[in-house]
């Protein structure tokens, strides 16, 4: 194999990947994209809200109101994994 038959691969190699970069900005079109922005906010909201309970005052109700705030981030993941 030659050096230019080398140089070639590598930069065949180079483009598709660069093609593919994650530092490229992640565009969502999505049908569902505002829903999955409000479930996002509901179990980040519900998130602190556990945690702040967690700490300061009740430990079972603070389990309970995590539990119910991984609700909306489990359909959120449904639909991004679905890509809908």
């Amino acid at each position: 194999m030659t050096r230019d038959e080398m140089n070639a691969i590598a930069d065949e190699a180079l483009k598709r990947h660069s093609r593919h970069s994650n530092l490229t900005p992640f565009r969502d079109e999505g049908r569902f994209r505002v829903l999955r922005f409000w479930l996002n906010m509901i179990f980040m909201v519900g998130a602190v809200l556990g945690m702040v309970l967690y700490f300061t005052y009740d430990r079972d109700t603070a389990i309970y109101i995590l539990i119910a705030a991984s609700i909306p981030k489990f359909i959120e993941l449904t639909l991004r994994i679905l890509k809908l």
